[in-house]
């Protein structure tokens, strides 16, 4: 393990043309916004003013396509994107390619249309062109690592990261690897495993509502044909469960990392099932 180790980092060295430098530059302020896309978020943010606040703000994969009023009005200083289906490079010929089309297609316009500073981050795999020069690209390393003391000094250089199950996870390590003193996270309840049942086809899947699609529609995620494979002879239901529960795990990865950097994560989403970092209201602790 330790040699394999080795011999990724030394590969992520001699190939790491596009990152190399772009972390290094400096964050404009000591505390980050990740805004996610739970109900939570639109409540919280219909009721607490953000974009005021001396403070860097992260928003999220469609949250710019289904609200651009909001994005534009808050005008976050970054945005991630980390699910395959928005770039190019996603070559899947399955039944979501016309959806990966038309959210590439989508998301380019909405990114041409910033008219402010947007630092755009990216897997280190991916490209995004873009003609605005507003947009700047950073990209974040893919290669999940676990163990090992060596890991903590590869997080710091964004040669490896502690978990990348979902995008508020990246998120999160990306707040920590810049060294933000203080991170507060709204939007990321993720109680939607309450809602797991089975289709009559016997497919699992859950519904969920996204705090900013305007139709407020209810989406359903089911799993893929690789996870059914992995799952073959078992409980397909189990099969999702165990994706959500090592998905819960992987914040008190997150939260051991911003530890040892000495960041601070507040999880300020109402209803929230995420207990890797302090629950709170914001009124208790913005003044801190």
């Amino acid at each position: 393990m330790f040699l394999y180790t080795i011999k990724l980092f030394l590969e992520s060295f001699i190939n790491k043309g596009k990152i190399e430098g772009e972390l290094k530059k400096n964050k404009d302020h000591d505390e980050l916004f990740i805004c996610a896309t739970g109900p939570s978020a639109k409540k919280f943010l219909e009721n607490h003013e953000i974009a005021s606040r001396k403070c860097d703000i992260i928003m999220m994969n469609d949250t710019i396509i289904f609200s651009k009023e909001r994005v534009f009005e808050i005008k976050p200083s970054h945005y991630i994107l980390f699910d395959s289906l928005y770039f190019r490079e996603n070559v899947k010929c399955n039944n979501q390619n016309k959806r990966s089309l038309f959210l590439q297609k989508k998301m380019h316009e909405m990114m041409e249309c910033v008219n402010w500073p947007l630092t755009l981050i990216i897997p280190d795999w991916a490209s995004f062109d873009i003609s605005n020069n507003n947009i700047r690209l950073e990209h974040v390393n893919t290669f999940v690592l676990k163990r090992g003391k060596i890991r903590w000094f590869l997080y710091n250089y964004n040669k490896a990261i502690p978990v990348m199950n979902n995008v508020v996870q990246v998120a999160l390590y990306y707040g920590v690897l810049k060294k933000y003193n203080k991170v507060w996270l709204i939007g990321n309840e993720y109680d939607f495993w309450k809602s797991v049942t089975v289709s009559t086809d016997g497919n699992p899947y859950i519904t969920y509502e996204h705090a900013f699609e305007t139709n407020d529609l209810l989406e359903k995620w089911y799993l893929s044909e690789d996870e059914q494979c992995i799952a073959h002879g078992k409980s397909l239901v189990s099969g999702l469960l165990c994706r959500i529960s090592e998905t819960l795990d992987g914040y008190f990865d997150i939260a051991e990392y911003a530890q040892k950097n000495d960041t601070v994560i507040y999880n300020l989403s109402e209803g929230t099932v995420i207990d890797a970092f302090p629950i709170r209201k914001y009124e208790s602790v913005k003044g801190d």
